[in-house]
């Protein structure tokens, strides 16, 4: 899309989720050995002295955890809307949808910055660095903020010039 001919008061574009297949995979194998693990636990959960223990509750959080990470996968998707002078991005999984607003005459320092992520989570010492990513990066009211990290498709270039257009 030529962004010369774009109509700088509106500007849309979305993206979807990036298939991480260690992070898939991975949370496919904690959801069936966290299946095995609790098998028939939960038909005791109406009787009167259920008590789960600690690690119960840890295990149940983090099976949430990889729940949500599987409809991100599957399901996730970022829309960046230009409108009225604002920056509206709303992020999208299994139909639910939630939407920031920045006023883009507030957006200082537009860049495009590269980040590696990690798919482990939160391990002390085991990190497992699997890809790199361009990120949108800008300061708003004193804080930084970034968008686009782990999205297919998404040209963020062309993101930067039309924010940066209006600014």
């Amino acid at each position: 899309m030529d962004l010369g001919s774009l109509n700088r008061a509106y500007y849309s574009v979305s993206a979807k989720s990036k298939k991480n297949y260690f992070t898939i995979i991975f949370a496919i194998v904690w959801l069936c050995v966290y299946g095995v693990m609790t098998k028939g636990m939960y038909l005791d959960l109406f009787h009167y002295n259920f008590k789960p223990s600690l690690s119960d509750l840890a295990f149940f959080v983090a099976s949430l955890y990889m729940i949500y990470q599987l409809f991100w996968a599957f399901t996730g998707e970022v829309t960046y809307t230009i409108s009225d002078h604002k920056l509206f991005v709303k992020v999208g999984i299994i139909g639910l949808k939630s939407t920031r607003i920045y006023n883009i005459e507030q957006i200082k320092g537009i860049d495009i910055d590269r980040v590696t992520s990690n798919s482990y989570w939160g391990f002390p010492g085991v990190r497992l660095y699997d890809s790199e990513s361009d990120v949108l990066t800008f300061d708003y009211k004193g804080n930084k903020k970034t968008l686009g990290l782990n999205l297919d498709g998404l040209d963020l270039e062309q993101l930067k010039k039309a924010i940066s257009g209006i600014n």
